[in-house]
């Protein structure tokens, strides 16, 4: 039986569910913030949330695989 990688699996999936939270943040902020320098807050908000659920879980995964 082939061993399956989890690992790689979920990184796909944080992938594309990271696109389309990045997306949707950046449509819905774009709606209620029109100043320039909002930008930073929008960019923060889209990405900084993927990148700590990422390195959370991988922490975790890591742990498991110990």
């Amino acid at each position: 039986m082939k061993k399956k990688n989890y690992k790689e699996g979920f990184f796909r999936i944080h992938i594309i569910l990271s696109v389309l939270w990045v997306f949707f943040v950046m449509v819905i902020m774009g709606e209620y913030t029109k100043m320039p320098s909002d930008l930073i807050v929008r960019l923060v908000a889209a990405f900084v949330p993927p990148i700590i659920i990422y390195k959370l879980v991988k922490y975790v995964y890591e742990g498991f695989k110990k």
